[in-house]
């Protein structure tokens, strides 16, 4: 499966890289989710910088956004950063920020979505 999954303290990062379906992304995120860590998780990062092509309707997204409004229950804090350099991509993970249960952006590269986050938890820690 072409994803790399790196759990630290209060974070996720998710770095998909390669040819990448739907179904892939389904089972990892699904995985996040369900892991015990999950709530005590404040940002997400998805890096889709190194996706050669994606298979991922943005119906499809609209799968991942009702399962994340049903994880929010449990985990309203979360921040999620969506990075992607592919036009298709970029657009799939503008859909995402615009309908997710969290604060949610899309970034063109992770330096970026990490200031962002930094200054979520700026605003948190306040």
């Amino acid at each position: 499966m072409p994803h790399e999954v790196t759990w630290e303290k209060r974070d996720v990062w998710f770095r998909f890289y390669g040819d990448v379906q739907f179904k892939e992304i389904e089972k990892a995120y699904g995985g996040f989710n369900a892991d015990s860590r999950f709530d005590n998780q404040r940002y997400l990062i998805v890096d889709f910088s190194d996706v050669e092509k994606m298979e991922f309707p943005k119906e499809e997204m609209e799968d991942i956004v009702a399962m994340d409004k049903i994880a929010a229950q449990t985990n309203p804090y979360l921040n999620a950063a969506m990075v992607a350099k592919i036009a298709e991509i970029k657009e799939v993970a503008s859909f995402y920020a615009i309908n997710s249960p969290w604060d949610a952006k899309a970034f063109d590269n992770v330096q970026d979505a990490r200031t962002w986050i930094n200054e979520q938890m700026k605003k948190i820690r306040k």
